[in-house]
């Protein structure tokens, strides 16, 4: 059955380099959380004696293939300062692609001109699951990885993915999902460490994100059905698994949480793709060349949403048309896929600036007590929240 094998999010971001090239706007959303970053770590580092210990670790959970990993690792080393070792884990799925993330990081390293030494270690697993040992992390950050969810619940026949009762559906799950991921994390990062996120959100003045290209990707779609380039049957189980979180979701699963994590800052911030300045400024300079600068524009905006969801296109046709599946034809589909999108988003007659919201959230982690009872409660506390059972054997 069809729906059954779509349950499990294990589609990665588009490889060899497709994601890399066209990632600018995780790019700018990952500039305003440097600053939480700085702060989490000189927080750190004012509690501890970093160059007495030693040893400072952190851990990005969904680092894709490391475009913009660079970044935060270069404001992590920076806020840690000289003569420190410094051992940094890059995490995402075990299907991500780690060859271009090893020479990103590789790449990383080699510009580092502070005096400490790097130690740097890829971890494939889902940050959905423990991804490193207990009170190991001083230092944890995930940037725009978190609506992707862990799971989806199959839809009802005739239900699609924008139906008020999916959507429903979807944010109890993104709720369990957060809930999940912070209890993880909560045995992961030492007492007095920090946890640092952004993540694609719904706005709070009720701000569509990018509605263009998304609803041009639609539109492409139905039309290739509509030519029988794909089956309904196939098509109609075309998901992309995640949920835009609002302020007062992201509030409420904090608040329940307390006891693990103080919220030093929540925050939304609406994200500007760099590509519509670049679009403005040539429209103004160059202006006989619009059509030009147009099409530019258009063809970097869809590949951008492609490069997050095209992964999802395919494995609709793989599932779907299971053994009557081939690579090439998947890739011809997924090609005419995009080149409609594109047509469909530059006819309207102004394109829209492409922008996306983004919840901003920096945790710190509570200490714990340090005495033997206060250990052994907090031993089963941990076990109890792996395996998702309250302290009163309810689950959570």
């Amino acid at each position: 059955m069809i729906v059954d094998k779509m349950l499990s999010n294990d589609v990665p971001m588009q490889s060899n380099g497709f994601y890399s090239s066209n990632s600018a706007l995780q790019h700018a959303a990952m500039l305003h959380a440097l600053p939480l970053i700085s702060a989490a770590v000189t927080r750190r580092a004012n509690e501890i004696d970093i160059k007495q210990n030693k040893s400072f670790s952190a851990i990005e959970y969904g680092s894709a293939d490391g475009k913009n990993s660079g970044d935060p690792m270069r404001e992590l080393l920076k806020s840690v300062g000289t003569g420190s070792d410094v051992q940094l884990y890059f995490n995402d799925r075990p299907e991500n692609d780690f060859i271009t993330l090893s020479s990103n990081i590789r790449k990383y390293q080699r510009s580092n001109k502070l005096n400490n030494r790097v130690f740097t270690f890829m971890a494939p697993k889902s940050f959905y699951e423990p991804v490193v040992s207990a009170r190991s992390i001083d230092l944890g950050f995930s940037l725009a990885c978190l609506h992707h969810l862990d799971h989806v619940e199959p839809r009802p026949e005739g239900q699609s993915p924008v139906d008020p009762e999916r959507q429903n559906t979807l944010r109890a799950q993104a709720k369990n999902d957060l809930r999940h991921f912070l209890n993880l994390r909560a045995e992961e990062i030492i007492p007095g460490g920090s946890l640092v996120l952004s993540f694609v959100s719904t706005a709070s003045t009720g701000e569509e994100n990018y509605p263009g290209p998304v609803n041009a990707c639609r539109a492409a779609l139905i039309d290739m059905v509509q030519e029988g380039l794909i089956p309904l049957d196939v098509a109609s189980e075309f998901e992309v698994p995640t949920y835009n979180r609002t302020l007062e979701d992201v509030r409420n699963t904090l608040h329940g949480l307390e006891t693990d994590w103080v919220s030093e800052e929540v925050q939304e911030k609406k994200v500007l793709h760099p590509a519509v300045e670049e679009f403005t400024a040539k429209k103004k300079d160059d202006p006989q060349n619009i059509d030009l600068h147009r099409l530019t524009y258009g063809n970097t905006v869809v590949d951008w949403l492609m490069a997050v969801v095209g992964g999802y296109f395919e494995k609709m046709l793989r599932v779907g048309l299971a053994e009557k599946y081939r690579q090439a034809d998947g890739e011809r589909l997924l090609a005419e896929w995009i080149r409609r999108t594109k047509e469909k988003f530059l006819m309207e007659r102004e394109v829209e600036d492409v922008s996306c919201w983004f919840i901003y959230v920096r945790l710190t982690r509570r200490e714990t007590h340090s005495n033997s009872s206060g250990d052994l409660q907090w031993l089963k506390n941990a076990a109890l929240r792996l395996f998702g059972i309250s302290d009163t054997g309810s689950n959570s």
